[in-house]
């Protein structure tokens, strides 16, 4: 959304000073701005209605939840730019001291090449863009280019360079006006129709003939990234699934295929915790399970009812639930935890605290602790749960080794709970305040 965000900026001030040359009429500003409004009040309401915020957009408040640091994603320069767990690679390259003049030509340079390698082939190509302004054509040919260029800088605000596949991330915004452009260069040659026509030809023949390798590579990038993926609509519709719960490990293929006003209760797709997904199924005990494959494939699963308790993934709150105030928080693999991850804290200081939501599904007296990871560079942690104080979680191991916390006695309603982690300080032998929270478990 921040890039977003930019090109219409960008656009925005061209089309200004478009209008400001044409000196254009009140009333042919007053239909601009009646086209525009619908646009700009759809996004200022789908940002209040995600953020509470009518000007706060909803990817400032995932990142804040999400990353680290929580201001890593905004446009411009400084030490707190660069998000550092979605895009560890491009942090790095960065040298640990934010992102600067010298980063941003570097990822200039980066994206230029890209757009030209993804419009045209090969990136010299797209300097024939500059061609008709060099041989005096319309003021038309210098706004386009005029763009061109002020989004290319603009970019040069935002660190993070190519996305996968489609390179550059300005290319949908500038490829109609370089396309422009780049034809008006090959129609600016003396007025023979031959001739014209001599050079459109060669423009086409020489693009098509670059083109060629950049697509292919990564058309088979984009085939091997996407061929284990599944649809879930059409893998239920052709399997007659007409009530179950059906696990993916797919982002994607979850997000796609979940729609609660159409299945109701009765069919749930649901992203695999790797532990079962106990709670989901504690809550839905006459529903069947279904694993889904690769391929549009679902395979029947024949379990065992879950035995009375509470099990609920802490890390699977992460990113969109966790409420963090002055740490870091992200979901981490480890090895020996009971889904495969852990909900790693970091970056932490005495004072900071995270809220982690959950469900449970069935109320009772239960004996509860929390389970996780200790180790050289844990801190010592104050927890609640729905307001009430747990046992405090000492995060200091010599060795990273597995721990269980402490148990109470705790009456639990079905539904919502919120447990609130805040770190208290550290033992004398840690070198850090992180900590690695796995699941709170109750026995019966």
């Amino acid at each position: 959304l921040a890039s977003r965000y930019l090109d219409g900026v960008v656009l925005a001030a061209a089309v200004a000073g478009v209008l400001a040359w044409r000196r254009a009429t009140w009333r042919s500003l007053g239909w601009i701005a009646a086209g525009a409004a619908p646009l700009l009040l759809l996004a200022l309401v789908e940002q209040h209605a995600a953020t509470g915020s009518w000007l706060s957009p909803t990817q400032t408040a995932y990142f804040a939840r999400s990353d680290w640091p929580p201001t890593c994603h905004r446009l411009g320069f400084g030490a707190d730019i660069g998000c550092s767990v979605e895009h560890p690679g491009p942090v790095s390259r960065l040298g640990g001291d934010g992102y600067g003049l010298h980063d941003a030509l570097a990822v200039t340079r980066e994206r230029a090449g890209a757009l030209g390698e993804d419009l045209l082939g090969w990136p010299p190509l797209v300097l024939a863009a500059f061609v008709p302004v060099a041989v005096g054509a319309s003021a038309v040919d210098a706004v386009a280019l005029a763009f061109v260029l002020a989004l290319t800088l603009a970019y040069a605000l935002f660190y993070y360079g190519n996305a996968m596949f489609f390179g550059a991330r300005h290319l949908f915004p500038l490829g109609p006006f370089v396309w422009l452009l780049v034809a008006r260069a090959a129609a600016a040659v003396p007025r023979a129709p031959r001739a014209r026509g001599a050079a459109v030809a060669a423009m086409l023949a020489a693009s098509v003939w670059c083109v060629r390798g950049p697509w292919s590579e990564r058309s088979a990038a984009a085939a091997s990234f996407q061929s284990l993926r599944s649809d879930l609509r059409a893998s239920m519709a052709a399997a007659h699934v007409d009530e179950g719960i059906v696990r993916t490990k797919d982002l994607a293929a979850f997000l796609s295929a979940f729609d609660p006003v159409v299945d109701d209760d009765a069919r749930l797709p649901a992203l695999d915790d790797g532990s079962g997904l106990i709670e989901l199924r504690r809550a839905h005990p006459a529903l069947p399970v279904w694993i889904s494959f690769a391929h549009d494939q679902l395979g029947r699963t024949y379990l065992a009812a879950p035995p009375p308790g509470v099990l609920a993934e802490l890390d699977r709150s992460w990113p969109t639930f966790v409420r963090p105030e002055g740490l870091a928080v992200r979901q981490e693999p480890q090895s020996g935890s009971s889904g495969g991850f852990v909900l790693l804290l970091s970056h932490a200081s005495p004072g900071a605290s995270v809220a982690i939501p959950f469900e449970t599904a069935v109320a009772g007296t239960y004996a509860l602790r929390v389970d996780g990871f200790r180790g050289p560079d844990e801190g010592d942690y104050a927890l609640d749960l729905d307001g009430a104080p747990l046992p405090a979680w000492n995060g200091y191991a010599h060795d990273v080794e597995a721990a269980t916390g402490a148990k109470v006695t705790r009456d639990l309603p079905a539904g919502r709970h919120v447990l609130v982690a805040r770190c208290t300080g550290r033992d004398a032998s840690s070198s850090g305040y992180d900590a690695r929270l796995d699941a709170i478990v109750g026995e019966p």
